[in-house]
């Protein structure tokens, strides 16, 4: 894979749709100069390879919408040769957009973004070895993504448990019992007050 198909995977990665002439110009403003015309016939190789696709939606001025496929997200972090530092930038791009709307307090959701990017780093960097592009199976990729998923999940949820908990935004273990006793107390005594008007 040369510079610009890498450039152009990891373009796709952090924007969810993009037209050709939007990812030209993306690239032009990153310093990789380039033509559209080298841009659309690398996207036409690309696409032939199933890196990335075409959305048959269409945005107000009629262009079509290109957008990374499975493979595409395999072919970048196996031959993109990023590091973990790298994927976890390109996951805090992915995770701002994703989370741009959320009601999340400031804090909170820097913090979520700062998890879920080492998650997808993780997951990304354990996939590497187990995937072979040449004989590349959408299937599989989707259950051994979920796998490494869980797995990353797992291996960073307790730096974060404790992280979040030091900012007061994930409950303690003393907190969560003292909540599921409250709720117990309250159910039985509305059990009671159901049993004593009967």
């Amino acid at each position: 894979m040369n510079i610009l198909e890498i450039a152009i995977l990891r373009t796709l990665l952090t924007k969810e749709e993009i037209s050709i002439y939007a990812l030209n110009k993306t690239l032009n403003e990153s310093g990789i100069k380039t033509s559209y015309a080298t841009v659309l016939r690398t996207i036409l190789k690309m696409q032939k390879e199933n890196l990335v696709n075409v959305n048959e939606k269409k945005d107000a001025k009629e262009t079509k919408l290109l957008f990374l496929t499975n493979k595409g997200t395999a072919a970048l972090a196996i031959e993109g040769d990023l590091s973990r530092e790298e994927l976890v930038k390109i996951g805090l791009e992915v995770w701002r957009s994703m989370l741009k709307k959320s009601k999340l307090p400031p804090i909170e959701k820097t913090l979520t973004e700062k998890f879920l990017a080492e998650v997808f780093a993780d997951s990304l960097n354990d996939l590497k070895p187990k995937v072979n592009l040449k004989f590349f199976n959408e299937n599989w990729f989707k259950e051994a993504s979920a796998t490494t998923s869980a797995e990353a999940f797992r291996k960073n949820e307790k730096k974060y448990r404790d992280l979040f908990e030091s900012k007061g935004i994930w409950e303690t273990e003393e907190e969560r019992e003292k909540r599921i006793d409250d709720t117990i107390r309250l159910l039985e005594e509305d059990l009671e007050e159901d049993f004593v008007s009967d």
